[in-house]
């Protein structure tokens, strides 16, 4: 087909790869942990969850895009939208297996996670820096108290001063996390001694978590801070911060060097 992505995406759907499937359901995102199982000619297969026939028929009938989201085989995140052309609920696996499964056609376009260009930090477990979270319409200034109901519950794995990675936990209702690709969201960072940093970013990425299959690791990049005075401040306390962080992170390698 002519671009690189495309080779990822078969050779993940040859792998019988995990992916993240997100399905658009009363307003909210329902992410879904999958797999690819199968390609044909124009398309592929991937397995979802039981009983989401009415939801299916609803989007396919409404011509609604869902992501997906898969880890390469390099290691990189990829994702795509593309609408849901058919559903099988008795898709055979093998000769003894069937399961629910959706037909997508191949995206006409890709997002792919960028090779960073700023240092991440890795997190000790007692980093002591609190992160929140909400999803803020298109529309909303930044620092209008955003309602309770919207806030995505997470922990902060590891950070740079262009974005950061964080595990999406189940809300209060213990449903699983939802956020969709390319999603404003208001962030709000503490820790010790110094004033709360208020930004907004994107959600570029989402894969399943390894350890617990009720979770997302979830990659936001800041919104760029350069343009105004304010945006500037807030670089400054950010890099400040990393900066800390990254110090921190040198003198843990060292102690465990000396260790071993």
């Amino acid at each position: 087909m002519g671009n690189p992505n495309y080779d990822l995406l078969q050779d993940a759907i040859a792998r019988n790869a995990a992916a993240v499937l997100a399905l658009p359901s009363a307003g909210m995102i329902r992410h879904q942990k999958t797999r690819f199982l199968a390609e044909t000619e124009n398309g592929f297969w991937m397995e979802c969850g039981p009983n989401e026939r009415p939801l299916i028929q609803s989007l396919m009938a409404e011509e609604t895009v869902v992501g997906v989201a898969f880890k390469s085989g390099s290691g990189g995140n990829v994702g795509f939208t593309s609408p849901i052309l058919q559903y099988n609920p008795h898709f055979p696996v093998n000769e003894l297996t069937l399961v629910e499964a959706v037909f997508l056609p191949f995206p006409e376009n890709f997002r792919q996670l960028q090779r960073r260009q700023a240092y991440r930090v890795t997190l000790a477990k007692d980093h002591g820096i609190k992160l929140r979270i909400w999803h803020i319409p298109e529309h909303a200034i930044l620092r209008d108290r955003p309602l309770a109901s919207r806030e995505v519950f997470v922990r902060l794995q590891n950070m740079s001063v262009l974005g950061l990675s964080a595990v999406c936990r189940p809300g209060r209702d213990g449903k699983p996390a939802s956020v969709c690709l390319n999603e404003r969201l208001r962030i709000l960072l503490s820790w010790d001694g110094q004033e709360d940093l208020l930004t907004e970013g994107r959600a570029i990425h989402f894969h399943p978590s390894l350890g617990n299959s009720d979770e997302i690791v979830l990659g936001l990049q800041f919104k760029k801070l350069e343009k105004h005075i304010e945006g500037r401040q807030a670089m400054s306390k950010l890099t400040e911060l990393v900066g800390s962080l990254q110090r921190d992170e040198v003198k843990r390698r060292r102690a465990m060097s000396l260790a071993g």
